[in-house]
C-alpha cells in the first residue's frame, strides 16, 4: 500500500505520511481543514480518522471529539510529486483522479483525468486521436498532456507502444474504479 504526504491546509508546516486507505473522500475545495484558512484555487482534500490525526506530526486543534469525527487535511503536489518524491507519487495521482470524479467546482477546469478517462472508456484511442478529440472540445494540449500523466502514474491507464509517441495506444487499465 502507498503512501500519501499530508498537511491540515496548504500553507501549514507540519506534515506527515500516510498509507493511502487511511483517506477517504478525496476532493478539490478551496477551505483547509481546522482553522478553516481559504485558497485562492482548489487544493486535493481528504478525511482522516481522529484518532489517526492526534497521533500524527500535524495540527489538529483538538477542538473536536475525537472518534466521532474525521480530520480534513490537503495533499499538495510539492510534498508528493517530482525528484524525492517518487514513492507518494502513484497515491497522490490516484487521489487526484477521484477528486476529478467527486468534486462540483463550477469556475475551475478540474475535470482533467476525469475528461480523459471518459474519452478511452469505450475503446482505445492512439494519443494522437485522443489530443485531437480534446483540442476540438477547446481543451489545452498541456492539460491533456498532464491528465495523461496523471493516469500512469496511478496506474490507471496502459500505453501500447513509445511512451511520448503519437501513435502509441492508450487504455484503461482493468482496475480503473469509475
Amino acid at each position: 500500500m502507498s503512501k500519501v504526504r499530508i498537511k491540515r491546509h496548504r500553507n501549514d508546516d507540519m506534515r506527515d505520511e500516510v498509507y493511502e486507505n487511511s483517506i477517504s473522500n478525496a476532493r478539490w475545495d478551496i477551505v483547509g481543514g481546522g482553522i478553516q484558512l481559504y485558497s485562492k484555487m482548489p487544493v486535493l482534500y481528504g478525511y482522516i480518522p481522529y484518532e489517526l490525526a492526534k497521533d500524527l506530526d500535524i495540527s489538529i486543534s483538538g477542538r473536536h471529539d475525537f472518534g466521532y469525527n474525521d480530520a480534513k487535511i490537503c495533499m499538495i503536489p510539492a510534498d508528493n510529486l517530482g525528484k524525492g518524491n517518487e514513492e507518494y507519487e502513484p497515491a497522490y495521482c490516484r487521489f487526484i483522479v477521484h477528486a476529478d470524479y467527486n468534486s462540483h467546482f463550477p469556475y475551475f477546469d478540474l475535470k482533467r483525468t476525469k475528461t480523459v478517462s471518459e474519452c478511452l472508456k469505450n475503446h482505445p484511442l492512439s494519443r494522437k486521436e485522443l489530443m485531437n478529440q480534446l483540442e476540438d472540445k477547446g481543451f489545452d494540449a498541456k492539460n491533456i498532456r498532464e491528465a495523461i500523466n496523471i493516469l500512469l502514474k496511478a496506474g490507471y491507464l496502459n500505453i501500447a507502444g513509445s511512451p511520448r509517441g503519437q501513435n502509441s495506444i492508450l487504455s484503461l487499465s482493468d482496475d480503473f474504479p469509475y
